[in-house]
């Protein structure tokens, strides 16, 4: 019995000590690979903890309602400030986008898929309507709270970095950022042929602020370039600095383009809806004028993305293909038209709706997949 126990024994050794020098003796390139490359910027971090938001109504999701409690003051709370930050914008969706996203692994010869393990637990939303590139490096919005009548009073609204904690030593951030329409002055060239120009008169001949930048729109470009250079530096360097036990904290800065307004070429009565109203009460924004703001977007996002090709790190977003058939002026277009009538919230018109944000967020995730983050 005793021989019995100790021959088993011996042969259970052989048999382990055989596995063991024939695992030693395999090719290394024998085989499935069971580890994930990652990102060579990963590969010295802790996993990827915090999700940020900055930039201007675009990012801030003006237009797709439900906005948060102090940031509403054109809408119905008294005492708001007017950043209009809404959990409906595509930058505060992106931490549970990407936790939905399933990743495949292989173990030995059968694939299996799971959930994308959830590395963006935190999020700091903290764009702003109207926000230009100095609001987000220096210079404050909203910095007193305005007084409520019979609400709480408003949110204050200081520069954006100073809003957000630095990636800790080891860690890791993601952000995204729209900026550069209100450093242009974007938003008063609409005004002006929309809203202030005469039917009959085209706005590239009107005075006012808006045919200022028609006039002098590539003078105003090489300035922003750099301005929008320094604004990517910044956020891409708001970390902590390395410790004696953990490297500094790394963020990556993707940069969402913006969008031609309107569809391309479409005539005059495409852009009324069934009642006949133009894009406007009493007017509509004419067929040159449209294709001037189609340009100046495109220059924009050429500009834009010369600006992120400067700054390692970080990724320029293109948008404006996805919203193809989606414009203005399309038949379900993913832009808010410009509404002055009764009831309407002018503030909202010419901004991404909720189809619009739903597209850009599927496009900057796909990014930031793309990226290998």
């Amino acid at each position: 019995m005793m021989k019995t126990l100790i021959r088993r024994v011996t042969v259970i050794a052989a048999i382990v000590a055989c596995a063991a020098l024939m695992a030693t003796s395999l090719p290394a390139d024998a085989g499935p690979t069971l580890k994930r490359v990652p990102n060579p910027e990963l590969t010295t971090r802790l996993p990827p903890n915090r999700i940020l938001s900055f930039g201007d109504s675009f990012a801030s999701g003006q237009s797709v309602g439900d906005y948060e409690p102090g940031t509403d003051a054109i809408g119905t709370e008294a005492g708001s400030n007017t950043c209009h930050r809404s959990e409906n914008a595509f930058g505060p969706r992106i931490n549970d986008a990407l936790n939905q996203r399933l990743v495949t692994s292989i173990n030995l010869a059968r694939p299996i898929t799971r959930p994308r393990p959830r590395w963006y637990p935190l999020e700091d939303f903290v764009a702003c309507s109207g926000a230009t590139a100095d609001n987000i490096t220096y210079l404050d919005q909203f910095p007193d709270p305005l007084p409520g009548s019979g609400s709480a009073p408003s949110l204050q609204q200081f520069a954006q970095l100073d809003m957000v904690d630095p990636i800790k030593a080891g860690g890791f951030g993601i952000a995204t950022v729209t900026i550069g329409t209100n450093d242009l002055g974007y938003s008063s060239v609409l005004l002006d042929c929309g809203f202030t120009t005469p039917v009959a008169e085209n706005c590239f001949d009107y005075p006012g602020h808006g045919n200022d930048l028609i006039l002098n729109f590539d003078d105003y470009l090489p300035a922003l370039e750099q301005e929008l250079i320094d604004t990517y530096t910044a956020i891409r360097n708001h970390v902590e600095p390395a410790t004696a036990f953990r490297p500094a904290g790394k963020m990556a800065v993707f940069v969402p383009s913006y969008m031609q307004l309107f569809a391309d070429g479409a005539a005059d009565e495409d852009c009324k809806d069934g009642d006949g109203v133009g894009l406007l009460t009493g007017t509509y924004i004419n067929a040159a004028e449209r294709a001037w703001m189609n340009d100046a977007a495109l220059a924009l996002n050429a500009t834009i993305k010369a600006a992120t090709e400067a700054v390692p790190g970080v990724f320029y977003v293109s948008l404006d293909e996805h919203f193809e058939g989606r414009r203005i002026c399309d038949p379900n277009p993913a832009i808010l038209s410009l509404n002055v009538g009764a009831g309407s919230d002018l503030f909202e018109s010419a901004h991404p709706n909720r189809l619009g944000h739903d597209i850009a967020l599927k496009v900057v995730v796909d990014a930031i997949d793309a990226a290998g983050y």
